[in-house]
């Protein structure tokens, strides 16, 4: 098993998530890989919406879109349907994406910023 693989499985051990939630380890996670992979059998099946509730610091990737057939855009949709998380609480896994990335502290307060205007902006334009 790859090292992104086991990390989804840390959630069979509740040691280790409560580790990562008390010393705030951010998780990258790829829920359409995973499925593609046969990590879990189904979406349905998958520890992130765990991991999440046990305060695990999450964010969301496209791992390889070309192989995987997927893109970052169809893993955010995870985060909505099916594990049926508000918008506030996507964003915050959106930012955490820019907040433990490995840019300048400049550049993710920039970037967090940006989101945020879009994401207001979005929302005016939606009615959300």
């Amino acid at each position: 098993m790859e090292i992104a693989q086991s990390i989804e499985r840390s959630i069979e051990d509740a040691s280790l998530v409560a580790y990562l939630a008390q010393q705030q380890v951010p998780l990258e996670l790829c829920p359409c890989s995973n499925i593609c992979l046969g990590v879990y059998p189904s979406l349905a099946e998958h520890p992130l919406p765990r991991l999440y509730a046990a305060g695990v610091l999450l964010s969301v990737n496209s791992d390889d879109p070309p192989l995987f057939n997927t893109s970052l855009n169809a893993n955010v949709a995870t985060l909505y349907d099916p594990f049926g998380f508000s918008l506030g609480t996507i964003d915050e896994i959106l930012l955490n994406g820019v907040r433990y990335s490995f840019m300048l502290p400049e550049q993710k307060q920039k970037m967090e910023a940006d989101f945020r205007a879009e994401m207001k902006q979005l929302r005016q334009d939606l009615h959300l």
